[in-house]
This record gives C-alpha cells, sequence and structure tokens, in this order.
C-alpha cells in the first residue's frame, strides 16, 4: 500500500467523521464496501503517550469466519496535524509454509510498532486485501 493511498483514506475519514467514530477500538466494525469485519485492539489500552504498542487486528467475513490468507496493512494519521506516526509498524510473520504462502490464525494479524508521540485524535488505517477483494475502514482513537 502507498503512502498515498493512506493520506487519501485519512482525508477522506476527516471529511466522514461521523461514519469514522460509529465503532470502537475492540468492537467490530464492517469494511467500506462491506466485504469483511474488522477488530482493533491496542496492547496495552490505553497505550502510554510516546511509547511503543502493539495493534492487534482481526479479520472476518461477515459471517464471522476468519480470514487467514489476506494482506492486511494498519496504520495511524492525525488528519488535522496533516502528519502520521514517527514510527513505520510491522505485521509480525504468520505461519508460512515453503513457498512462503502464510497464514494468519484465526484471521489475526499483530502488528508492532505503533506509537502516538502526541495527544489527540489519530485515525486509526486498516486496508484488506482478501478472498472477496480489497476493502478498508478507519476509525477515530483519542490518545491521551
Amino acid at each position: 500500500m502507498t503512502r498515498a493511498w493512506l493520506v487519501g483514506l485519512a482525508l477522506l475519514s476527516g471529511c466522514t467523521t461521523s461514519s469514522a467514530t460509529s465503532a470502537s477500538v475492540g468492537e467490530f466494525r464492517r469494511t467500506q464496501v462491506g466485504r469483511y469485519q474488522v477488530k482493533l485492539e491496542l496492547e496495552p489500552e490505553p497505550p502510554p503517550l510516546g511509547e511503543l504498542f502493539r495493534v492487534r487486528a482481526t479479520v472476518t467475513l461477515r459471517d464471522g469466519r476468519p480470514v487467514e490468507t489476506a494482506k492486511v496493512e494498519v496504520d495511524a494519521q492525525m488528519p488535522q496535524h496533516e502528519h502520521g506516526m514517527e514510527t513505520r509498524p510491522r505485521l509480525r510473520p504468520g505461519e508460512c509454509d515453503a513457498e512462503d504462502r502464510c497464514k494468519f490464525p484465526d484471521g489475526i494479524y499483530i502488528f508492532d510498532g505503533f506509537k502516538f508521540h502526541m495527544s489527540g485524535d489519530w485515525t486509526l488505517l486498516v486496508h484488506v486485501e482478501g478472498p472477496r477483494g480489497p476493502d478498508s475502514t478507519s476509525l477515530i482513537y483519542r490518545a491521551r
């Protein structure tokens, strides 16, 4: 995923703040087109300001079946300040076979290296490229 896509989604989120907040961290949220459901959990919750934390993204189909072989990307932006994080989160490896086909059991994708370096509203951006095609969502998280 390109930075331009993330910035575009962040700007879109800023224009549609009410829809971006209809689900909270820890709750499933349908993606924009409705192909998937995504739940984000911050570990620890709340994350300490200025310290590293991880994000656990659970991805399912609408019927609740886990999506174990998708390409999932999660990032955070602060649209009102027009910047992102100072870190680049990385996805932990899944269970991969000899041909590097990876599976993420139960549809759980864990990202290390998030850091909210300032308080305020952060837009968490999620992009999924899975068996039903690409789709994305975002939600607002208030860091304190």
